[in-house]
């Protein structure tokens, strides 16, 4: 009787070996191909740069994404912003997706890797968004390329070190930059887990939502429209899915954050719209504020109650503050 049990317990884990693995792999290599078709690589002066441009004609919108991410954070914002007649361009930061690290580590060295990737596509000014952990770099592409840069968006943007108070919402960011060889660095770092989480995530949305979104208003705010659910699980695919090509840029961002200062604030002379939530507890308000006193006729828009979500939970606010900025500046132009 036992030894049947046995054989019984040992055939179905056996099976669900063969459907775990074979689960895995599909997603494995379903993802890599979408990523990869839907991107391309060029070499430029600074190295090879993975992007995606997404519509015909129009002013170019330069989007960089936070942390972790890829090209593939921006997905969401492509249609909405060609459907009013711009371009986005979207690059992977360095670390992430196929754009190697050694374009950039730096806030300055990616502001010039962004303007040699312009210059070789023969686009000849942008307007650039910095979105969470791409501010500082579209902070330095405001501030070192002028004569390429129209218009200037931070996005929620990290404009300088946290302070001392400003603790970290989730404590693994800490753990994997002060000992990025522990057990649990390598699991976060890797393609399966990371496909596990993603799996998990979609059985249930509502309860990844309480883990990710303090505030029950900003989680029923995602789960009154299926559209703003789609665009949660596209924002939590391109910070896991694929894990192991994103872990360099994500080390190296959090790295760089710990003593990060944008000095000359006061030099960047192109019209500049700071947009943020007043809860986001992942890239403080302050931030923001911090550019918008700054920056010389700098604005800012609050969003109430907004946090680090907000352009999923308030995407009508976000785009309306972002588009509707662009369209009053009469120096993005074709």
């Amino acid at each position: 009787m036992k030894r049947k049990l046995l054989l019984g317990l040992l055939t179905l884990a056996s099976a669900l070996l063969v459907w775990v693995s074979t689960a895995y792999f599909s997603w494995l290599g379903d993802t890599t191909s979408k990523l990869e078709a839907g991107s391309t690589v060029v070499a430029t002066a600074s190295g090879q740069i993975e992007y995606a441009l997404w519509g015909e004609s129009g002013p170019v919108v330069l989007f960089l994404h936070g942390t972790p991410g890829g090209y593939d954070q921006i997905a969401d914002f492509g249609p909405p912003a060609v459907a009013q007649g711009y371009r986005v361009l979207a690059p992977s930061r360095p670390g992430y997706l196929r754009t190697p690290i050694t374009v950039g580590r730096t806030a300055e060295e990616q502001a010039d890797a962004f303007a040699d990737l312009i210059r070789t596509l023969g686009i000849d000014h942008v307007a650039v968004i910095g979105l969470s952990g791409g501010g500082p770099s579209a902070l330095e592409f405001a501030l070192r390329h002028p004569d390429l840069c129209s218009a200037h968006i931070q996005l929620m943007g990290v404009s300088r070190a946290r302070l001392a108070s400003e603790q970290w919402p989730n404590p693994l960011d800490s753990t994997m930059t002060e000992n990025p060889d522990s057990i649990t660095n390598r699991l976060l770092s890797s393609n399966f887990a990371g496909w596990v989480l993603l799996s998990l995530m979609r059985m249930d949305i509502a309860a990844s939502l309480e883990t990710a979104v303090p505030d029950p208003k900003n989680r029923e705010r995602i789960l009154e429209k299926p559209e703003k659910v789609e665009a949660f699980i596209a924002m939590a695919d391109s910070a896991f899915a694929l894990q192991s090509q994103r872990i360099e840029g994500f080390l190296n961002d959090m790295s760089q954050f710990e003593d990060l200062e944008v000095t000359d604030l006061e030099a960047i002379r192109c019209p500049t719209r700071v947009v943020h939530g007043t809860a986001d507890q992942n890239v403080p308000l302050a931030m923001g504020e911090l550019v918008a006193g700054r920056v010389p006729n700098a604005e800012i828009v609050r969003i109430e109650g907004a946090d680090h979500f907000m352009p999923v939970s308030h995407a009508e606010e976000v785009m309306s503050a972002i588009l509707g900025f662009l369209d009053t500046q009469t120096a993005v132009r074709k």
